[in-house]
């Protein structure tokens, strides 16, 4: 088993380490991967992989992955729909 880095994407050492660990090898290049780890996910992306082939994000996915991104949907549906997404609190800053 293989994984290849993105050209968009920082190599971490935790990353190579585990998946050296997990016993895949780290390919420069090349189509025959396993796994391939990048940043920002697009279609363009996911379309030309195989069956066997994986993608450690889901396309369009950055609204879920970043905090404040994500604050900020909630606090767009929490004034759309006060009462379904009174899930959190306004502010996290303590007194």
């Amino acid at each position: 088993m293989s994984f290849v880095n993105s050209d968009r994407t920082h190599v971490y050492n935790a990353v190579v380490n585990t998946m050296k660990h997990g016993g895949f090898e780290m390919l420069e290049r090349g189509d025959d991967f396993n796994l391939i780890w990048t940043g920002y996910t697009t279609i363009a992306d996911v379309l030309p992989l195989n069956k066997y082939q994986k993608i450690n994000h889901f396309p369009n996915s950055v609204n879920l992955g970043r905090k404040d991104m994500f604050w900020e949907n909630i606090l767009r549906l929490k004034k759309k729909l006060p009462a379904h997404f009174n899930i959190s609190p306004h502010s996290w800053l303590l007194p």
